[in-house]
């Protein structure tokens, strides 16, 4: 199933590609896969994995600042 949607390509390239042949939907379709295939999906994740690692690492050996106060 495909749905259709608007997009703003500059129109001296749409033209060149129609004069080619070449089909935009199947283009943007491939390379949109190609591009969800190498990109995170969670690049805040990725980015900061070692802060983040550090940061359990600290948790684990020394607890939190309200540990004490928990009732939980």
């Amino acid at each position: 199933m495909r749905i259709a949607v608007n997009l703003s390509v500059s129109p001296e390239l749409v033209a060149a590609a129609r004069a080619r042949g070449i089909n935009l939907s199947r283009v943007l379709e491939q390379r949109l896969t190609e591009l969800l295939a190498t990109t995170p999906s969670d690049p805040f994740a990725e980015e900061n994995a070692e802060a983040v690692a550090a940061y359990n690492a600290r948790v684990a050996a020394a607890g939190t600042f309200s540990d004490e106060h928990r009732s939980f």
